[in-house]
């Protein structure tokens, strides 16, 4: 094993390689399509390894889980039963704290003009097209879950603050 900065971290092969980092960051993925929901998981645990992916089928059953489960991430499909992924967010974000912002990023097979400023309006930090690929949902737990703890000098390695851990 090898200590390096994530700005030290270099791009070899073309993919993106998220670190391994000693903290485990539960993400949930709301998304009422198994295949989708299978996909987006995949890809967490291999941009994420020691990730603790919870999934839910609807806007309500994510509500809830918000509700019950500390979570750090939030991958919001906008259409489903019971409960929109617009009208969850709503809910969430009305749940919120000024000491807790989970980041909720939308999952959207539409990519219609003002789709991501209506994204915004309804609560959401960003969004992403279906289908998924590996580098957007990397860049994603980049921005939303890596960067911000090493701003705070939060340490992501337990012997080391500002290092991580290549596997």
């Amino acid at each position: 094993n090898m200590k390096v900065s994530v700005k030290e971290k270099v791009d070899t092969e073309g993919t993106k390689d998220l670190v391994k980092t000693a903290r485990v960051f539960t993400i949930l993925v709301a998304e009422d399509n198994p295949v989708n929901k299978f996909l987006a998981k995949t890809i967490i645990r291999k941009a994420l390894p020691n990730a603790n992916i919870l999934e839910v089928e609807n806007g309500l059953e994510a509500v809830q889980m918000y509700k019950n489960v500390p979570v750090d991430l939030i991958l919001m499909d906008i259409q489903m039963p019971i409960m929109s992924g617009f009208e969850a967010t709503q809910k969430i974000r009305s749940l919120d704290s000024k000491n807790r912002h989970v980041p909720i990023i939308a999952l959207t097979a539409r990519t219609l003009k003002g789709e991501q400023e209506r994204c915004a309006e309804f609560g959401m930090d960003d969004y992403i097209t279906k289908p998924v690929i590996f580098n957007t949902i990397h860049d994603i737990i980049q921005t939303y879950l890596i960067a911000p703890q090493l701003n705070e000098g939060n340490s992501l390695q337990k012997n080391e603050p500002g290092s991580l851990d290549l596997v």
